[in-house]
Parts: structure tokens; C-alpha cells; sequence
């Protein structure tokens, strides 16, 4: 039975999507949009899919990449996919739009395509015959997985991604999640790199500390440190592991057997111990992640705090007695779309980001 493409134009919550389409009349459709809008340039640098299994999310997923598309021009598909197991028949629904930026010179429209898919059926075979047949010619695929992951994800459509864009801060079952990625890159040949937001929500957080042992003095002053504390907000724990694993890689100290999710238990080259503590806030925030670290030992005080503005991450050194030193780091943009767009800028860091999980995963 060929595949149900018949759509209801009525339903409100997918009139964003565009002008409803049958799947096979797709390509004819977007030359048949730019034909008909002269003042529109079509504009193409990457193939750029958002995929989602959770229910109602194309509108969503739509408003993201409307914004998305101001930074990055592509190709965009986004799908919203649910399994049917057992079905006899597959349901596939389709709809075609742009996003339009005037650019800097106030002319011509930049364009970015969007199909929108919404798809029923065996995932695992229907997801990358859907994604590969609707891809722009032979550039790069960046792929935002929300979620965790499912059977879908499979080699047949990981072998294809350039640049898979992740939140791990999501995950339900970190252990079980970071296996099946572990075990796609190996089936892939390690084609794609792994573009983590919660590196990009911790970036600021990264720059500012280590711009705090910048000199030698304070340099000098780390291995003085005996206790460390993260201060993350609600949901956010994992971040703020993720936060000390890095710290911890950085600074060049030895994680201990004794780990929990709530703390862990360190030394440093000369054997010294160093307590890690991960502590919950209640504070409610537009930007939930880290708010606060501290560092203390003999001598010497470190600390990084969110500044009542909320816009900067604002840090002190304290050295004996001596009046402290202090800098303002601007904070990034953290709405979803802000972060994906970011971090499709930053270039990705596989070795560092896989040392930082396999240290991790005793503690999750």
C-alpha cells in the first residue's frame, strides 16, 4: 500500500508549517515558490534536519528554526515521528515554507526551504529514506536529535551526519544514551562530530575560569584548592557534572572510587584529597545551568557567580590578603534556538567532549 500523504489544511496547529503538500510533488513545489517570489533568494550552505518523537512538536520545532535560519542558511527539514509498531501501512504528511531574512543591505530576501514531515509508521527504515531523498545535493548534514535516542537512530542514517547536535542535559538514562552514541560513531567510522548544548550552555562558565588562573601567581594558587563547590539550578545536575568532569580533566586531579551524583571524590598529583560538591538551587531563572562555583583552599578563593543583571558571569580571586580581583564575562544567549545556533558556529571538540563522559559515568 503506497504511503498515506493526504493532509487536513484546517488543523490550526500546523498552519505555520506552510502550504500542504503530497510527498511526491515536493521538489516540484519549492521551484514552483521561488518562480512565483522574485524578490526572494533561495540560500543553501547546509542540510539541516530537527527531529523529534514527542508529540505536537512541528510548530514548535518550526519557530525554532524560523530563528535558527537568521544565522544559518539551509535546507531545513524538520520531522515529527511516532512509531507504529506493527503497522501494515506507513502515514506521511508534508508542508513547504521559507524563512526570510532581509539582508544587511536591505535588499533582496535570503531564504532558507523548510519541509515539514509528519511521520507514522516503521521509523527505523522510514526516517532516512525521508531525510536522504529531501537533502540539498551533497552538503554537509547537521542533525538536531531531541531527545533521547530511539530505534531510528541507526547506522543506516548516522553514517550520513556531519555534525549530530545533541542536549544530553535531557537524557532520561545517560548511561544507556551515551552507549548507543558511543556505538553509532563506532558503526559510522566516527563520520559525524558531536555538538553537546550543554558545552555551549557551560561556555561562558569554561572561558571565565580559566581566565582566572591566567597568571602565574594564580596558577601557582591550584593546587592549593581543597574544595570545590558547583551551585546548578533545578534539572540541571548533569550540567553541572559535566561542569566538574571538565574541571576536573583541566585542572589535572584524579577522580576517586568514592562518586555519587551529589558529589565526588578527588585527588590531586600529590595524592591530596579535594572534595567536589554538587549542590541544587531553588532559584528560578531564564537560564537554567550553573549559577555559582566556588573554589577554596590556603590562601586562596575563586569564585564565579551570575550577576543580578543576569547577563554576566562575574568572577573574584582572592590571593592572601590582598583586595580581590574580579572580571565580568558575558553570558551567551540561552534560548533553545540561540543555543543551537551557537553551537552549529563553535567548532567541535570530540576527544576532550569523550574524555569528559567517560570520566562521568561512574558518577551518573
Amino acid at each position: 500500500m503506497p504511503p498515506d500523504t493526504t493532509t487536513n489544511p484546517a488543523d490550526d496547529s500546523l498552519s505555520s508549517l506552510g502550504a500542504p503538500v503530497s510527498i511526491d510533488n515536493i521538489e516540484a513545489s519549492l521551484k514552483a515558490l521561488w518562480s512565483a517570489n522574485a524578490t526572494h533568494t533561495r540560500c543553501s550552505l547546509i542540510n539541516f534536519v530537527v527531529y523529534s518523537e514527542r508529540e505536537n512538536s512541528l510548530a514548535r520545532n518550526a519557530a525554532l528554526l524560523a530563528d535558527i535560519t537568521s544565522d544559518h542558511a539551509c535546507r531545513a527539514l524538520v520531522i515529527d515521528a511516532q512509531t507504529a509498531a506493527g503497522a501494515s501501512a506507513t502515514l506521511v504528511k508534508s508542508w513547504i515554507t521559507a524563512h526570510c531574512h532581509l539582508n544587511q543591505a536591505g535588499g533582496k530576501a535570503m531564504c532558507s526551504e523548510q519541509i515539514a514531515f509528519q511521520l507514522r509508521g516503521n521509523l527505523p527504515k522510514l526516517v532516512p529514506n525521508t531525510v536522504f531523498a529531501h537533502l540539498d545535493s551533497d552538503l554537509p548534514l547537521a542533525f538536531w536529535w531531541q531527545g533521547g535516542f530511539s530505534s531510528a537512530f541507526d547506522s543506516h542514517l548516522t553514517r550520513r551526519i556531519d555534525r549530530l547536535v545533541i542536549d544530553s542535559a535531557s537524557w532520561g538514562d545517560p548511561q544507556r544514551e551515551f552507549a548507543t552514541l558511543q556505538a553509532a560513531r563506532q558503526q559510522s567510522g566516527a563520520r559525524f562530530i558531536v555538538l553537546d548544548l550543554v558545552s555551549t550552555r557551560l561556555f561562558a562558565h569554561r572561558l571565565a575560569l580559566a581566565a582566572c588562573f591566567d597568571t602565574p601567581e594564580t596558577l601557582a594558587g591550584l593546587d592549593r584548592i581543597d574544595r570545590v563547590t558547583i551551585h546548578h539550578h533545578a534539572g540541571q545536575r548533569f550540567t553541572a557534572q559535566t561542569f566538574a568532569a571538565w574541571m576536573t580533566l583541566k585542572a589535572g586531579w584524579n577522580l576517586e572510587s568514592s562518586c555519587t551524583s551529589d558529589s565526588m571524590q578527588l585527588s590531586k598529583g600529590d595524592g591530596q584529597a579535594l572534595q567536589l560538591d554538587l549542590l541544587e538551587s531553588n532559584e528560578v531563572t531564564r537560564c537554567p545551568g550553573v549559577s555559582a562555583v566556588t573554589l577554596s583552599g590556603t590562601d586562596i578563593d575563586v569564585s564565579l557567580a551570575i550577576d543580578d543583571s543576569g547577563r554576566y558571569l562575574q568572577s573574584k580571586v582572592t590571593i592572601g590578603d590582598r583586595p580581590p580581583l574580579g572580571c565580568l564575562t558575558p553570558l551567551l544567549a540561552c534560548s533553545e534556538a540561540s543555543l543551537v545556533s551557537q553551537r552549529l558556529r563553535q567548532p567541535g571538540n570530540d576527544a576532550l567532549y569523550f574524555r569528559i563522559w567517560n570520566l562521568l559515568l561512574p558518577c551518573i
